[in-house]
This record gives C-alpha cells, sequence and structure tokens, in this order.
C-alpha cells in the first residue's frame, strides 16, 4: 500500500526502522495543504493552491503494517 509521508516519515534512518520491508517510491508535493509544527509535524488542508506541502511516497510492505 501506498503512504504520503511528512514530517520526520521523511527521514530515511527512521523509517527504516519503523518499516524495514518498505520501499521509498518518490517525493512530490501536496497542493492545497501546509505543513505545520507543533508538539509534532501535521498537515492541514488550506484550499489555497498556492499552499504545498513537501510529502515522500513509500510503498508500504505488509508485514509493516502489522508492527
Amino acid at each position: 500500500m501506498y503512504y504520503a509521508a511528512y514530517g520526520s516519515n521523511l527521514n530515511f534512518e527512521q523509517m527504516a526502522v519503523r518499516c524495514p520491508h518498505s520501499k521509498f517510491v518518490c517525493t512530490g508535493y501536496a497542493k492545497g495543504w501546509k505543513l505545520y509544527f507543533n508538539r509534532h509535524a501535521d498537515i492541514f488542508y488550506t484550499g489555497d493552491k498556492n499552499e504545498k506541502a513537501l510529502i515522500g511516497i513509500w510503498d508500504i510492505a505488509n508485514e509493516d503494517w502489522a508492527m
């Protein structure tokens, strides 16, 4: 299953620990979304086509979903 990652899930070392069987696919932008930081990173829909949040697409292996 594909997963759109942002924040710390863009870190390859962390994802290697969290999802060791999964593969990174590509980067992109979620248009109309904005990255916010409070205690952790989150993205919110703004609807503003000038806003964009950097995301990474991961192909998450079935065995990693069970962790």
